[in-house]
């Protein structure tokens, strides 16, 4: 085949099918003549199916035929060594690129007879360039990048990765990837990393590495093996993003789904969760279970004039000081609402579910009732106004509808059922589930009533002296609804809620001044010199007061002098700045200001010297304890009434209702009485029939009358 290219041609065919790199040989127009071995290798071709064959028309892609032509024209012409890349194509149509040295072969007359073409395949190694190009390309970009040999020495590393693990470039060449480990996977991670890398080429997912400085620290991680053309690996290049901050993120998320940001306990989705989990499982195992809902209603009014900073460390103060009560008992917490929490105690026996359940109560309430707060560098102690509502489970009662959500609902209908109780807790019932019923459906009366305002009453219950003469009266609502008079104690407490019981106080009091002006008219104002009509802290506190004091003073004049304001100690304890504000503004408009209920609530006495008023009605809950001459008693209600005196205030003793209580009473000097023992609450036409049937020197307790 050779035989006119050398005189042994024997020996130079057997030479070129010998040689790795390919060997075409070309005529002067290009068409094929021969082929080693390894070209027959490399492009799958037999011989036969090449010779005769133009090179550039049927074995180069068309893109680069042109490019392919003009360069053989050029060898010819030049007859210089020629070393080219361009690509060829397999039997199979596939593009292989290939490196060629081409020379050209003349006869006698140095006549160009043939070209000869030397290749070397080197699509691999193309490739490969390529690709560290387009790793050098990534290593310029702000992602950082390690590429390491096919032994997992570090060749490159760029700023972002000095940047983000702290190591420099001359720290790591030459090292492993190892240097970076942080110790948090185990050998089954690396393991499975290594096998996506030989199975598929590439890994991709979340490792922990550690910094030079010692910290870890959390990345994105996606690795790439490079192999040449023999498929053997060359190159392994790994880019990260670190993801610490969002892992970070992450976390806080999760956990913010899960717990209460301020308190770290659990919030209420995740309680409710935990709750209904619980529920299950004392049902299966017949435990009993206890949920308690905390509502400490001074939160909001020390939100108010603390702020949410001091709010937050009172609540966690509180939650420990509860924990601490707690110890002994499996239990777990939640924050409901923002000064609501769920307390639910597991696994108590069977037969202590109500005895355990009230001595955590009661404990609770004694912590909470009487809390020590640090308020200006000084201790101060405060009532956090506690309501417990508890409810045991699995119970009958809740046997149809046993759920977190169900439970919550009848722990919080206890909670405010507590607000009427001493105790400040109650057991959720059916029974008290009635009451409830039967409430909203009240307070759905209510809001009828108070659109017209046809179904109130005003009576008065007069104030006597130690002579029993009547000194003045204190107005009091009634409500008739449906021919039948509604307790004061049931609808008050629903007006309450809303600004309704603003409505309501401003009714009572226009009829009292409207009675008065009656009463003076029949000349019955000399025995009945004032009148107190009770404001409760919200009407006490709202924005328009004082407008409305002055546009009744506008219409009657002597108002100021016969209408007292009477208020309870919830009216300024939450916030005595503000109420000292508002007591100096009524103070100034010529009112005179009674406080009722005095001594039951803490800290009363360390506001005496702060406020101006001018009586103190003293509890009847005090009073009442008097039948049996109760010692603690008597020394509260003279050191009450000494401490008047001391302020030169009035002092009117309420719910007398025994001759015995009468008679304490004046022994322990007090000058002014209410109660049944003298008179019950008297419409005013009872009223104007007593004031005129009895005058003021023959007056006497209705008792001894």
């Amino acid at each position: 085949m050779l035989q006119s290219i050398c005189q042994n041609p024997q020996l130079v065919e057997t030479v070129l099918h010998t040689v790795d790199s390919l060997v075409i040989v070309l005529d002067k127009d290009g068409i094929v003549r021969a082929m080693n071995a390894a070209a027959v290798a490399f492009t799958h071709y037999d011989p036969e199916e090449v010779v005769g064959r133009y090179h550039w028309s049927d074995f180069v892609p068309a893109k680069e035929q042109d490019k392919v032509e003009r360069l053989f024209k050029s060898l010819l012409k030049k007859r210089t060594v020629q070393n080219v890349e361009h690509h060829w194509l397999t039997k199979e149509g596939n593009p292989l690129l290939v490196k060629w040295h081409n020379t050209v072969i003349t006869d006698e007359h140095d006549e160009i007879e043939y070209v000869i073409a030397t290749g070397v395949n080197i699509t691999d190694q193309a490739r490969l360039a390529e690709e560290l190009k387009i790793s050098s390309k990534v290593v310029e970009t702000g992602d950082p990048v390690l590429i390491t040999d096919a032994a997992l020495r570090i060749i490159k590393v760029n700023e972002a990765f000095t940047r983000v693990t702290g190591y420099s470039e001359a720290d790591v060449l030459g090292q492993t990837p190892r240097i970076l480990s942080s110790g948090a996977h185990d050998q089954t991670f690396y393991e499975n990393m290594w096998q996506s890398l030989q199975t598929s080429g590439c890994w991709a997912g979340e490792i922990t590495n550690r910094h030079k400085s010692g910290h870890y620290f959390t990345e994105y991680m996606r690795i790439s093996t490079l192999h040449d053309n023999e498929g053997q690996v060359t190159h392994y290049v790994s880019s990260f993003i670190d993801i610490s901050a969002a892992k970070a993120n992450e976390q806080k998320l999760r956990f913010l789904a899960r717990f209460d940001s301020q308190t770290g306990i659990a919030n209420r989705d995740y309680f409710t969760r935990k709750l209904d989990q619980t529920i299950q499982s004392h049902q299966q195992n017949r435990q009993k279970g206890l949920l308690f809902y905390l509502r400490l209603g001074f939160l909001e009014k020390m939100e108010a004039h603390y702020g949410n900073a001091f709010v937050d460390t009172v609540i966690l103060k509180v939650l420990h000081d509860v924990e601490h009560t707690l110890a002994g008992y499996q239990y777990f917490l939640g924050r409901i609402t923002g000064s609501g929490f769920g307390i639910c105690i597991l696994n108590v026996p069977r037969t202590a579910g109500l005895k355990t359940a009230t001595q955590i109560a009661r404990s609770v309430v004694e912590l909470t009732r009487h809390y020590p707060l640090a308020i200006d560098e000084e201790d101060e102690f405060f009532n956090l106004y506690p309501e417990i509502g508890i409810c045991t489970f699995p119970d009958a009662y809740d046997a149809s509808s046993l759920d977190a959500e169900a439970m919550l609902h009848h722990a919080l209908i206890a909670s405010q059922k507590s607000r009427d109780k001493k105790e400040c807790y109650e057991f959720y019932s059916s029974a008290l589930q009635r009451a409830v019923d039967e409430s909203h459906k009240l307070e759905v009366a209510l809001n009828h009533a108070i659109q017209k305002l046809d179904e109130f009453e005003l009576h008065h219950q007069p104030q006597f002296d130690a002579c029993g003469r009547v000194t003045g009266g204190e107005a009091l609502i009634r409500w008739k609804h449906n021919g039948k008079l509604v307790s004061p104690g049931l609808f008050i407490p629903l007006a309450e809620k809303t600004d309704d019981i603003i409505t309501i106080n401003r009714w009572v009091f226009k009829q009292a001044v409207a009675q008065l002006h009656a009463l003076d008219e029949g000349g019955l104002l000399t025995q009945y010199r004032s009148l107190s009509v009770n404001f409760s802290p919200k009407c006490i506190m709202a924005a328009d007061l004082v407008t409305f004091l002055q546009n009744e003073i506008e219409r009657t004049p002597w108002v100021a002098q016969r209408i007292k304001l009477e208020v309870t100690e919830s009216s300024f304890i939450h916030d005595i700045d503000a109420f000292k504000q508002r007591l100096a503004e009524i103070k100034t408009l010529g009112f005179k200001v009674s406080i009722d209920d005095f001594g039951t609530g803490y800290s009363s006495l360390s506001y005496l010297t702060e406020l101006e008023f001018d009586e103190i009605k003293i509890d009847q809950s005090f009073v009442s304890k008097l039948n049996q001459r109760c010692e603690k008693s008597c020394r509260v209600i003279k050191s009450i009434i000494s401490i008047a005196k001391a302020l030169n205030v009035n002092v009117v003793a309420e719910g007398v209702e025994t001759a015995i209580q009468l008679e304490v009473l004046k022994e322990l000097q007090c000058a002014h009485f209410q109660g049944f023992l003298f008179s019950k609450p008297l419409p005013v036409n009872e009223l104007t029939t007593l004031l005129a049937r009895n005058p003021p020197s023959t007056l006497v307790p209705a008792s001894a009358a």
